[in-house]
């Protein structure tokens, strides 16, 4: 296998990794982990327009972020 497919390979099982590891967030209206995650990096939004999709302040949707990527890097260590 050359170096360029093995690349491609480890690329590709990242990415299954962090798309699994933000499935396994959660998603409530209290906790919307999965939301803030894939309307940023799946869905491209700005901070200020997630925090408006999640219908939190600006404050509390900046703990909410970090919230999620605490539970973020729990879920993909394992």
């Amino acid at each position: 296998m050359s170096n360029s497919a093995a690349s491609i390979f480890e690329a590709q099982n990242k990415w299954q990794a962090a798309y699994h590891a933000i499935e396994q967030c959660a998603d409530s209206s209290k906790q919307p982990f999965r939301t803030i995650f894939k309307s940023l990096y799946i869905e491209e939004l700005t901070d200020w327009q997630v925090a408006a999709k999640v219908q939190y302040s600006d404050s509390i949707y900046s703990d909410l972020k970090h919230y999620a990527l605490c539970q973020f890097a729990d879920t993909i260590d394992t």
